[in-house]
């Protein structure tokens, strides 16, 4: 088994088809939700003309990463999906569960694609994880919805650091 962190379509696939035990699917693989990871001293973003969120380093700035847990044959997939290694970098990072794989964008991508992505501060994407129509995303993991913060005044501390048994 492996972990793999993810911030953007990640937190929105999975959401989208989490189940009671908590299993999810990703493309083209079954995973098993873990739970949130803030990584600091990086940003979430959505170039302008982009369809997908990118994380860029910001030292003052932190991301909410979901981790989950998937086989390791499904590395090959996820690599081909996230566009490794031409478009990102595959890293590994530390979690509360181990270590996780996290693809963060490549020089390539940076300086090719987005030559101006740091200039852009806007986190578009939390707009599609606020649209998501998932009860269960939102009762136990309230803080990766601003809408569910907003209208609560805070995260439910109960769920926001939950940990489930791997």
């Amino acid at each position: 088994m492996m972990l793999v962190a993810g911030y953007g379509t990640f937190i929105t696939n999975a959401f989208s088809s989490l189940k009671e035990d908590l299993t999810a699917t990703q493309w083209y693989w079954n995973v098993k939700v873990l739970g949130r990871h803030r990584l600091k001293g990086w940003k979430r973003t959505m170039p302008k003309g982009f369809r997908y969120a990118i994380i860029v380093p910001d030292e003052n700035s932190h991301v909410d990463l979901l981790v989950v847990k998937t086989e390791e044959e499904n590395l090959r997939s996820i690599d081909h999906v996230e566009g490794y290694p031409n478009l990102y970098n595959r890293i590994e990072i530390e979690t509360q569960w181990g270590t996780a794989h996290l693809y963060v964008p490549s020089d390539s991508f940076k300086h090719d694609f987005f030559p101006g992505y740091l200039d852009i501060s806007e986190d578009k994407w939390q707009e599609r994880i606020d649209m998501l129509v998932c009860p269960l995303a939102r009762e136990l993991f309230p803080e990766f919805f601003s809408d569910s913060v907003k209208r609560n005044g805070k995260t439910n501390k109960q769920t926001q650091n939950i940990k489930i048994e791997v």
